[in-house]
């Protein structure tokens, strides 16, 4: 009895710190005549532990406490009797009664009233007394209404019956038709090590085969329907999404044949989160919504009226729904939806679905820039995680890469890369070397060199990911595009100024066209593109694009900061080189509490102290740096002045030149600490 008292509660009936404390003689009579908590009283009094034992036991608390109170409680306080008489006199008897309870018999330690018996004998035949329930019902009504309570009887037998032999059915593909296809065969050239792509390919073809007219599985299409989705979410998770795309859509096509509102649902929702992956937003929040339209309306919001698998689900597309706002750049939308889904899923305890929610939640934070709310969240969301799933969790490898990310954010980038590095090599491990989680890995240590400095190491492995992606995921997938703007970047750094402009011109032209104008992914592109025409001398196409880009973050995201700062250095550099000191300054001013310490930063605040050396120079004034400034102040300081005699102007610019200079140089320290 104490065994299974501790095995259902995660604690003893009595305190053991309370019992030592006691003395012997009150440890002795506690013993004897005090009756513990019963186990579903002793869970609910444990708050702090609560969420944890619930957890260990993969159920949420509520879900302990309502398994706990009824039966279990009977049998555990009977084996825990103080009069023997009234214990199980055997072993056998205690294993009995608990397989009673789990086939949903009446258990001897419960009072053997009718209600209770009654409440057990519906419990075992839901499907029968639902049908009576019927009945009673209609009778009441009509008499003729008797002959659908059978009806309903004979299709949840039916149904119960069709669902056992898809689960066999599904089985026996697996473990019988499967494993012989791809055992170790001289013939076809395989030896004992198999891949898992080997396996699916195997299993494809030979789902083709049997789905075909006069195979096994040609009148069994909720067969071919459990199979064909079993094999698209593989394939994805192998980050084949081609592979995975016919398969979804022919088990969304059997679905429809079959009439199955839950399963429907379940395909749209899957296509949709395919069709995410593969950049294609529009697709994605279309398909999503039908998902959640196949859903039951009652407590669509709210949950009141659900099943816990039907909240689950309806939380589990709303969370992906809200991650295509984010890709949409619709981030209030995404916030709105996350937030949601956190808020019902707590309402029900599922811990597991409201920390997928609030991780999608950190990852807007971290895109509109703040960087310490989404830290918090990725820090909460990984405990979750390690109580639920343990330390090697495969997903909490993705949350400490974004949390690392949350940290560089902050200028904390010496603390960050231990986290990459380590995500990155438990993720080729795991998913392989071209796997589109182990290359998101990798791109964040690329756009750490980048951040440092280092363009060589960040170059070539920019070259290796936009290889990989365009191979995995297409050469016009936004996360593609992204990887060749910030490879143009290197590119200019190290020399190559055509080549960076030529390929960020194609990454803007075709961000354009896949996401348009306005994403935020197109303005950071384009403000990509405004810098380095800039370093190419060519002012007019720069300040063109920088406006457009600069214009629309401060409109559509007026609190990213980041963003705004950098192309609005940028465009005030544009703006100097054309003669307008006084919209220049106003940008530079307005941008450089927001200017972040990387290696760009430094560029970009030499070359605002080399358009003040310039303007000194031409106002007669005396260079603080003399003949240090480079010829690039030449270039950038075009534009004429009517102050070429003022001295106190001269002063006051040179005296700015000088906080830029010093500015830079705390930066170049700060990157090699």
């Amino acid at each position: 009895g104490v065994i299974l008292y501790e095995l259902l509660t995660g604690a003893l009936p009595f305190s053991s710190d309370a019992l030592r404390s006691a003395g012997y003689d009150a440890l002795r009579k506690t013993i004897r005549e005090v009756d513990p908590p019963t186990p579903s009283s002793r869970v609910s009094s444990q708050d702090a532990k609560l969420q944890e034992i619930a957890t260990k036991r993969r159920v949420s608390p509520g879900e302990l406490r309502r398994e706990l109170k009824g039966d279990l409680d009977a049998i555990v306080m009977t084996a825990l009797q103080k009069d023997r008489n009234r214990r199980y006199q055997t072993v056998n008897a205690l294993a009995a009664d608990i397989r009673r309870h789990l086939r949903d018999e009446p258990v001897t330690a419960s009072a053997p009233t009718a209600t209770y018996r009654l409440a057990k004998l519906i419990r075992r035949n839901k499907g029968l007394f639902g049908a009576i329930g019927a009945v009673l019902a209609l009778l009441v009504i009509a008499v003729a209404g008797t002959s659908w309570g059978m009806l309903r009887a004979q299709r949840a037998e039916k149904r119960a019956n069709t669902e056992a032999q898809i689960a066999q059915a599904v089985n026996d593909f697996l473990n019988r038709d499967l494993l012989a296809a791809v055992a170790p065969s001289k013939a076809a050239g395989r030896g004992k090590d198999v891949s898992m792509r080997e396996v699916l390919d195997v299993a494809a073809k030979t789902i083709d085969e049997e789905s075909a007219p006069g195979g096994r599985f040609a009148d069994l299409p909720q067969v071919e329907r459990a199979i064909r989705a079993t094999l698209g979410h593989t394939y994805t998770e192998l980050g084949d999404y081609a592979a995975a795309r016919p398969h979804f859509e022919r088990a969304l096509a059997l679905s429809k044949a079959e009439g199955n509102p839950a399963d429907i649902g379940q395909d749209y929702g899957a296509l949709g989160v395919l069709s995410y992956r593969q950049g294609e937003y529009d697709s994605a929040e279309s398909l999503l919504e039908t998902a959640l339209g196949a859903l039951p309306a009652d407590g669509a919001r709210t949950g009141s009226n659900d099943t816990d698998d039907d909240a689950s689900l309806r939380d589990a597309w709303r969370t992906w729904l809200g991650t295509v706002y984010r890709a949409q750049g619709r981030v209030d939308d995404a916030i709105g939806e996350f937030r949601q889904v956190i808020r019902d899923s707590k309402s029900r305890d599922d811990e597991l679905r409201s920390a997928l929610a609030m991780q999608s939640l950190a990852v807007v934070y971290q895109e509109i820039g703040d960087d310490a709310r989404a830290e918090s969240l990725y820090v909460a969301t990984i405990e979750i995680r390690r109580r639920i799933f343990g330390d090697e969790d495969a997903e909490s490898l993705t949350l400490k890469n974004n949390l690392a990310n949350t940290i560089a954010g902050q200028g904390r980038l010496r603390d960050a890369i231990p986290l990459w590095n380590e995500a990155l090599a438990a993720k080729r491990t795991v998913y392989g070397e071209s796997h589109p989680v182990t290359l998101n890995s990798l791109n964040n240590i690329a756009e750490a060199n980048e951040i440092l400095g280092d363009y060589a190491s960040a170059d070539s492995l920019h070259a290796f990911i936009v290889a990989r992606r365009s191979e995995a995921l297409g050469e016009n997938h936004p996360d593609t595009i992204r990887s060749r703007m910030h490879l143009a970047l290197s590119r200019l750094r190290l020399g190559h100024g055509a080549e960076a402009e030529a390929m960020a011109a194609a990454g803007v032209e075709s961000l354009r066209r896949e996401l348009g104008a306005d994403h935020p992914r197109t303005v950071d592109a384009e403000g990509l593109l405004g810098t380095i025409l800039l370093e190419r001398g060519k002012t007019a196409q720069a300040a063109a694009l920088l406006r457009h880009a600069y214009d629309v973050s401060a409109q559509t995201q007026p609190d990213d900061i980041y963003t705004l700062s950098i192309i609005g250095a940028d465009l005030g550099i544009a703006l100097a080189r054309q003669g307008k000191r006084g919209e220049a300054e106003a940008l530079w001013t307005e941008a450089a509490p927001g200017l972040e310490p990387e290696a760009e930063t430094v560029v970009i605040c030499e070359s605002i102290a080399e358009l003040y050396e310039g303007w000194q120079r031409s106002a007669g004034g005396s260079s603080q740096r003399g003949a240090a400034a480079s010829s690039m102040s030449t270039t950038r300081a075009a534009g004429g002045s009517n102050d070429d005699t003022n001295v106190p102007q001269a002063d006051a610019w040179a005296a700015r030149a000088e906080e830029w200079r010093t500015r830079a140089e705390e930066i170049r320290q700060e990157l090699t600490r």
